[in-house]
């Protein structure tokens, strides 16, 4: 006991140490999303992304180097997408929590340089709405929760958050990232057989506006 008790000390006192030096900022901006979908008995085809919304905070917490930093971050991600089903225009939206957890690198410490990351990210899916052609509307279900057409999708979801960046000065920074969902988002279909089939991974690009508070 005495042991994991020092163990534990240590390890906040190493957390605390990183985290007085943390840099704290807000970023936003826009997204285009969609998803690699294969769905047996429909006809999906020309899925084009459309414009959504970017908005959270971050943290920047330096490692041992200068050069390698920490970011975790907490964003909600409006993300928006539409398809062609059965030769009819379908439309989504889908709201998630986001928290990518990326390790940053940075060439050249200091304003004025080039910055690059990756790790993983967790999200947590909002709720959506879908619109087949017009005349089908409904929310999005998850998990148990029943729908119209007996479908229902994951509410989590985990996959790799890439990203690069210029710091413009101090205050103010300009990224790029992409995400792309590593767990199959599909969770039951009217056909448990056809469920077996049925892949949908999310894809997200988005590019943001970041700002340092200290």
């Amino acid at each position: 006991m005495k042991k994991l008790f020092l163990l534990v000390s240590s390890m906040l006192i190493f957390i605390e140490g990183y985290t007085q030096k943390a840099t704290f900022g807000a970023e936003a901006g826009i997204n285009l999303a969609g998803a690699t979908v294969k769905y047996p008995t429909y006809d999906v085809k020309d899925g084009r992304p459309q414009p959504g919304l970017i908005i959270g905070g971050f943290a920047d917490i330096p490692l041992i180097s200068k050069q390698i930093s920490f970011r975790p971050s907490l964003l909600y991600s409006l993300e928006r997408a539409s398809e062609v089903v059965e030769g009819d225009k379908a439309k989504i939206n889908v709201s998630f929590i986001n928290i990518p957890l990326d390790m940053i690198y940075h060439p050249k410490p200091g304003q004025r340089h080039l910055f690059y990351g990756i790790g993983p990210f967790l999200a947590f899916n909002l709720g959506g709405k879908y619109d087949w052609a017009g005349t089908r509307k409904q929310s999005i279900a998850f998990g148990s929760d029943s729908s119209d057409f007996g479908r229902s999708y994951k509410r989590f979801d985990l996959g790799i958050d890439l990203l690069a960046g210029y710091q413009l000065n101090k205050k103010i920074s300009i990224s790029a990232k992409f995400d792309y969902g590593l767990l199959n988002m599909s969770h039951t279909t009217e056909d448990p057989e056809e469920a077996k089939l049925v892949k949908i991974h999310t894809l997200c690009f988005g590019i943001t506006a970041g700002y340092f508070f200290n």
